[in-house]
């Protein structure tokens, strides 16, 4: 299944993020204001791409792990 594999990769990903955020506020790189900037902008897009790959190659390995026609043995 590759449903768990997402969510923990959801999980590292959006810890990933929160923390880059939390340090460019304490060094000042953004201000403590909601408003666009181009540092998050960049960080969410390869946050995006990142979250992208990773359950692309998740499901390829699934796809290779899985045998043959183990979907349609019930």
């Amino acid at each position: 299944m590759v449903i768990p594999p997402i969510n923990a990769c959801i999980g590292d990903l959006s810890t990933i993020l929160i923390s880059k955020f939390t340090t460019y506020l304490y060094i000042g790189s953004i201000p403590p204001k909601i408003q666009k900037s181009e540092t998050l902008k960049n960080n969410f897009i390869a946050l995006l791409v990142t979250g992208i790959l990773s359950v692309l190659f998740l499901i390829i390995i699934s796809i290779i792990i899985s045998p043959p026609n183990s979907l349609s043995n019930s």
